[in-house]
């Protein structure tokens, strides 16, 4: 029985060591980042209408007087367009350069963040699995740690848990030794 349990055990603590990712912590990561990509991306969008409106406030510093109304109604123009652009439709340009531009500034800074984001979060999700192994690795090796406590204890008996054959075993397997060393997880 102790020999199976054993085998077992070196079975274990090698896969454990050939697989220290599972699916279902990938699987969560994924998910985690698909969501914040897109929570990125509406406030994208919302950064891009402000932008659009931005280009139809007041200037404050002219010393000309500005037509508010007309402001006001280039603003609303601009924001259809550029609904309609961001949607995807084909528009010709509006004959008032200024809302062009403001459209077409809007749907830059938007493209601009939204690739701007989907880097950071890709790189934000290869360190986050890349620490997973970390985690893998320091929980095993606190196991040894307490199995070390466990031996320690004179005033509890502990013989069982410090003598764990999965203990011994990841205790005699080399890989894990230096990967807890690299991972710097002991």
């Amino acid at each position: 029985m102790g020999e199976v349990f054993s085998y077992i055990c070196d079975g274990i603590a090698d896969s454990f060591l050939d697989l220290m990712l599972n699916r279902r912590t990938l699987r969560i990561k994924v998910m985690q980042s698909l969501f914040a990509y897109e929570q990125c991306k509406e406030a994208d969008y919302l950064l891009a209408c402000d932008c659009v409106e931005s280009y139809f406030e007041p200037d404050l510093n002219s010393m000309k007087v500005q037509d508010r109304t007309l402001l006001k109604e280039q603003k609303q123009v601009a924001m259809r367009i550029f609904e309609r652009r961001f949607k995807g439709e084909e528009m010709e340009p509006s004959a008032d350069s200024r809302i062009t531009e403001a459209v077409e500034a809007a749907l830059d800074l938007y493209k601009k963040q939204t690739r701007k984001d989907f880097d950071f979060l890709k790189k934000q999700t290869v360190i986050e699995v890349e620490k997973i192994t970390t985690y893998y690795f320091s929980v095993l090796s606190l196991l040894e740690a307490l199995a070390d406590v466990a031996a320690a204890d004179k005033k509890v008996n502990h013989k069982a848990f410090a003598n764990n054959y999965f203990v011994d075993a990841l205790r005699a397997n080399g890989e894990y030794k230096s990967m807890v060393l690299k991972l710097g997880a002991g």
